[in-house]
């Protein structure tokens, strides 16, 4: 009885080792070490960081665009760009900030070469352009081959490029240039073309602008000057880019400043 009953005990003890052991082997899970929870993590922190970068690049594009609004209280209108004239400035499909150029009376503010602006178009006033003023009243512009020249000198410009450099028309829309001719030609020995013309002079309440793409706009060199008359407003800052070919929106243009 006694060994029977050592025998029950040790068996007892042998069988509460194995519950304790078992037991000791069901340790709490640690959920931040599973390889699920950190991929789940990663992807929250990620979502975190992405949505602090939006918030602060919508404010700030938020911000860029209200304080364009209210610049010296002249008031503020869109326009959206459906010429590749203006290129890479401009681009096709972008809508566009401009603040008025006109006074209180409808009088024209300052503008100077360099500025890009709406216009009415002379040909068809229902219709409104953007372009560049190059030169303004009392002026002398020329262009030889391709090259700007303002009162003798060449302009260095950064915002003007061609994408046919080799292609150089000729067409009778150039001979309105003749009358305002300075230097030694005559009128009939002038053969402008788009990329030579000139020297005209610019007369006095009248301007003349280019579209920066160059051998895809029509602008001055075709149609004439512009009257101070027609013209609108200053191109402050794209609004909204998307690309008409894609839908897709360029991220990298919005709230850029048009100069």
């Amino acid at each position: 009885m006694g060994q029977g009953r050592g025998c029950r005990d040790r068996d007892h003890n042998w069988s509460t080792s194995i519950s304790l052991s078992a037991a000791l082997e069901i340790t709490p899970v640690d959920y931040l070490r599973q390889p699920l929870f950190q991929r789940v993590r990663r992807i929250v922190l990620g979502l975190a960081v992405l949505a602090g970068v939006l918030v602060v690049a919508i404010g700030g594009y938020v911000f860029v665009m209200a304080v364009d609004s209210s610049i010296d209280g002249q008031p503020v209108s869109v326009y959206k760009n459906v010429s590749g004239a203006m290129d890479s400035t401009v681009l096709v499909g972008e809508r566009f900030t401009v603040v008025s150029l006109r006074g209180e009376k409808g009088e024209l503010m300052a503008v100077g070469r360099g500025d890009v602006i709406t216009h009415r178009w002379p040909p068809d006033t229902s219709k409104v352009f953007v372009k560049r003023i190059v030169a303004v009243p009392g002026d002398t512009i020329a262009m030889i081959e391709g090259v700007l020249q303002l009162n003798g000198r060449v302009m260095s410009e950064r915002y003007a490029h061609h994408e046919e450099p080799d292609v150089d028309p000729m067409a009778d829309d150039f001979d309105w240039q003749r009358a305002y001719l300075v230097g030694n030609l005559t009128p009939a020995s002038y053969r402008p073309s788009r990329n030579t013309w000139g020297p005209i002079l610019i007369p006095r309440g009248s301007y003349f602008v280019l579209g920066d793409n160059r051998d895809n706009s029509l602008d001055s060199r075709y149609w004439g000057f512009l009257p101070a008359g027609d013209i609108l407003a200053r191109a402050r800052r794209v609004y909204l880019s998307r690309d008409p070919k894609t839908g897709r929106i360029r991220w990298n243009r919005l709230a850029v400043r048009i100069e």
